[in-house]
């Protein structure tokens, strides 16, 4: 089954078996903190630098300390909502959506095509890793909404 893999900007900060770290310093055989498997090893690292369009997320705009600071994904990046939110809008505990439907333009701006550096971990499996305290999907799951 072929999966689509989540890329990452290279400064979102994953948690991992070492701490908090950048995503540009991840290499193959590091563990990942999982939300869904526990630590996970990295099988394979993909860089690259191009063009995307981003979000901006707010600070703690997602929960207590979710994310831990402002921060950028790429628009396309499968985030959990698991809260109210997700009961409110989709009549379901969790949902997985993309960043750019939870734009508000408020806590959650768009911020247009940006040139970037990316980082995609394969992990063997799609799970639900920490970036910079947000939960994000690894890879593409079935049940996102788009």
């Amino acid at each position: 089954m072929e999966r689509s893999l989540t890329p990452l900007l290279a400064d979102s900060h994953v948690y991992s078996a070492e701490g908090r770290l950048p995503a540009s310093v991840l290499y193959v055989g590091d563990r990942i903190v999982t939300r869904d498997a526990g630590m996970v090893r990295v099988r394979s690292v993909a860089r690259r630098i191009h063009r995307c369009a981003c979000v901006a997320v707010a600070a703690g705009c997602m929960g207590h300390n979710r994310p831990e600071e402002p921060l950028t994904l790429p628009a396309d990046t499968p985030v959990l909502v698991r809260d109210w939110r997700a009961m409110a809008l989709y009549g379901q505990p969790q949902v997985l959506l993309p960043a750019a439907r939870l734009v508000d333009g408020q806590y959650v701006r768009d911020i247009g095509i940006r040139v970037v550096e990316t980082v995609t971990l394969d992990l063997g499996a799609p799970h639900i890793v920490y970036i910079d305290g947000l939960e994000v999907a690894s890879a593409a799951q079935a049940s996102v909404i788009g």
